[in-house]
């Protein structure tokens, strides 16, 4: 049985539907589900697809560094411990950019602030 059971038709502006549109993409979500969103007063944010590609890249090298180190530790190979927790660092100070650029570059988009 589903769990969302109610079906409510809603008219919009071209402007509105444009909107919804655009947020609908830029998330990877339904139109329904940025509705929902907003209705339970969800903040929608709108992410910078090269923020997200270039922080996808950074994370995969690090976490390739990682893996490497593992596979060497499991086989037996001298690996030093500040090796892996200086990746780690890396990894945690990478993340920490990656957040407070998307906080400093992504504009919060309001449902009823329509461009």
């Amino acid at each position: 049985m589903r769990s969302k059971n109610h079906y409510v038709p809603v008219r919009l502006s071209d402007k509105e539907f444009r909107r919804l549109n655009h947020l609908a993409k830029k998330n990877g979500v339904s139109r329904g589900e940025i509705i929902r969103r907003g209705l339970m007063g969800a903040k929608i944010y709108e992410t910078p697809k090269m923020i997200n590609s270039e922080f996808d890249y950074r994370l995969a090298k690090i976490g390739n560094n990682i893996n490497q180190l593992a596979k060497e530790a499991n086989m037996g190979g001298d690996v030093k411990m500040a090796q892996i927790v200086a990746e780690f660092e890396n990894l945690k100070s990478k993340v920490g950019e990656a957040i407070g650029s998307l906080e400093n570059q992504g504009e919060e988009l309001e449902l009823e602030a329509v461009d």
